[in-house]
């Protein structure tokens, strides 16, 4: 039993049954152990709900884009909104992380992915940047 494995049991339960259908049974019973092994690893259901969120938006951040500062921040915006989309349960973990936990795993990567690329930028693109992540959140709701 790896964490790795218990957080994708835990993203593919949240998937299909939102943050109320994972719970540490059933947990368990897809992965058929017991709860020793998964506490373990994760303490308890926020610590697996933010690793989960860290598991989908990782791999958003780390993706490398081309083009212009500006296309990158696109990209982690379309990025950001696919996971979304994907898994509807990241948009609300989020905005918990964000409000509750703004130096866990998550916050301080998805601020450094778009902030990096901002600073590229000079005043008048740092604003069309925030601008164009702005419209994007729009136009995916």
């Amino acid at each position: 039993m790896s964490r790795e494995r218990i957080v994708g049991a835990a993203v593919e339960l949240l998937d299909a049954a939102g943050e109320s259908g994972l719970t540490f049974r059933a947990l368990t019973e897809r992965l058929a152990t017991g709860s020793g092994a998964i506490y373990w690893h994760v303490a308890n259901k926020g610590e697996l709900l933010g690793a989960a969120t860290e598991a989908v938006v990782g791999p958003v951040l780390a993706a490398e884009s081309g083009g212009s500062p500006r296309d990158r921040v696109h990209g982690v915006a379309l990025g950001l909104f696919g996971a979304m989309e994907e898994h509807p349960w990241l948009a609300p973990q989020l905005v918990a992380q964000l409000a509750h936990d703004p130096w866990g795993p998550v916050a301080p990567r998805l601020v450094e992915a778009i902030g990096r690329q901002v600073r590229e930028h000079d005043d008048r693109e740092q604003f069309l940047a925030g601008l164009d992540l702005i419209l994007d959140g729009v136009g995916a709701s």
